[in-house]
């Protein structure tokens, strides 16, 4: 019988805004086929000793039922870059399910997603967030202290005359 290569797994993972922006490691938890350790992925057991070197004949793996594989699950840590949006697919190679006959191991695609930001909002690569400020604060200009993503606060300053739904650049 000939190696088979591993099938292909997805994961959907959803992310906090602020992982999405600055990256960072994730721990997920997948069900997924390993190489039976009990008998090395072969689907047979010895029935004693020597008889795989001697081809002699052996027994079905009782671990995995002749299938070389087993099923696992297990917690996997995952690097997430930063920067990274809504719909964007990650691959982590070979974690995906073992091999038929000591085949190479499949793929794991991670499917993102993106969870919403009480503060921000994001549009590509640029990140948006809304202040409000008084009419006569629009008419005459004005100074206002703005959260960054950061946490750290910047001072924008409004230019006199300035419209409602403007967008500024800080």
């Amino acid at each position: 019988m000939v190696a088979a290569r591993g099938e292909d797994l997805r994961f959907d993972l959803r992310l906090d805004f602020r992982r999405a922006i600055w990256g960072g490691e994730e721990t997920i938890r997948i069900q997924h086929l390993e190489t039976c350790q009990a008998c090395d992925g072969r689907g047979e057991q010895r029935q004693g000793l020597g008889n795989w070197f001697r081809g002699e004949p052996s027994a079905v793996c009782n671990a995995c039922s002749g299938n070389g594989r087993t099923e696992v699950l297990k917690d996997l840590t995952v690097t997430i870059p930063p920067g990274v949006e809504e719909g964007t697919r990650l691959r982590v190679y070979e974690e995906g399910d073992a091999g038929e006959r000591g085949g190479e191991p499949g793929d794991l695609y991670l499917f993102l997603s993106v969870g919403e930001d009480s503060e921000f909002k994001r549009d590509g690569t640029s990140l948006l967030s809304e202040i409000s400020i008084k009419q006569e604060e629009a008419a005459s200009g004005c100074q206002v202290q703005v959260k960054t993503i950061d946490g750290t606060i910047e001072t924008l300053t409004i230019p006199p005359g300035i419209q409602p739904n403007t967008v500024l650049t800080l």
